[in-house]
């Protein structure tokens, strides 16, 4: 079994050289896409041989970086790709015991792996067919192939749902292993007070952000329409009433809200 990985960098921050140490040993090489408007993280990474830094001067997203990492392992003979978010880190050992799962199962079909992201108790070790997220997530390059690529429509937002409901349409499965467990971080908290003044941390999304979630979404079901217990709007709602109630894009949010609706109803996709 060969694994590569790839990780999307965008501004990335302070601890970006020690979160990609703690599963660099564990894969054949690295590709780096900087989807950043300059080059400055180059020089962490330019004397290690196991990295490739690619760094064209614009933001390409998430779905065309990671089909380009998938055709590079096509050509390379790799077998797996673990795709990771540039604030994800995996904990002393973590990762080659994620290796060592994923070489020893015994599972079929199986096109996406998956770890947890939360400290807390699970039901079971292994839980299967959930959407994965992108971060800690490992690939199957054969079945990646054979399904499609990822969907360069949705740019960012949505893109490791749209391959998920694609795998189970084809008939192919999702894994979690809940014993592995991933340091994930999920963007910068605000901490916001509720009516009755108690303390709450909550994810604020710029409007742009905003945008990409609503389009994409009603993109989403509007492709998958059999697959909708998927799709819930109720997370969406979530982080629409967070941004509006206590981000600074108050009015910038409920304009990009309008535009992500018109968009979608014009068929006007991508970045």
């Amino acid at each position: 079994m060969r694994i590569a990985g790839t990780v999307i960098l965008y501004n990335p921050p302070n601890n970006i050289v020690n979160n990609i140490e703690s599963y660099l040993d564990d894969v054949e090489f690295l590709l780096i896409f900087d989807n950043s408007s300059n080059d400055t993280a180059r020089k962490f990474f330019q004397n290690n041989n196991k990295i490739h830094y690619i760094w064209e001067g614009e933001n390409k997203g998430i779905a065309e970086r990671l089909n380009k990492a998938i055709e590079i392992c096509e050509d390379k003979n790799i077998d797996f790709l673990l795709t990771m978010d540039q604030d994800s880190s995996f904990s002393e050992t973590s990762m080659n015991d994620y290796i060592k799962k994923i070489k020893s199962h015994q599972y079929q079909d199986i096109g996406m792996f998956g770890v947890a992201h939360h400290r807390k108790k699970y039901t079971n070790d292994n839980e299967w067919n959930q959407l994965l997220i992108t971060s800690g997530s490992v690939i199957d390059i054969d079945i990646a192939k054979k399904i499609g690529q990822f969907n360069e429509n949705l740019f960012i937002d949505g893109v490791d749902t749209e391959f998920c409901l694609k795998l189970f349409k084809k008939g192919y499965k999702t894994i979690v292993f809940n014993n592995i467990l991933l340091n994930h971080s999920l963007g910068e908290s605000l901490l916001t007070f509720t009516p009755s003044l108690r303390k709450n941390y909550r994810s604020i999304h710029n409007s742009k952000r905003i945008y990409y979630m609503v389009r994409n979404t009603l993109y989403l079901r509007n492709l998958y329409r059999n697959e909708l217990n998927y799709l819930s709007w109720k997370p969406i709602f979530n982080e629409i009433k967070n941004a509006i109630l206590y981000g600074n894009e108050k009015i910038a949010t409920v304009t990009a809200i309008a535009k992500a609706c018109i968009d979608f109803r014009q068929n006007k996709m991508g970045k």
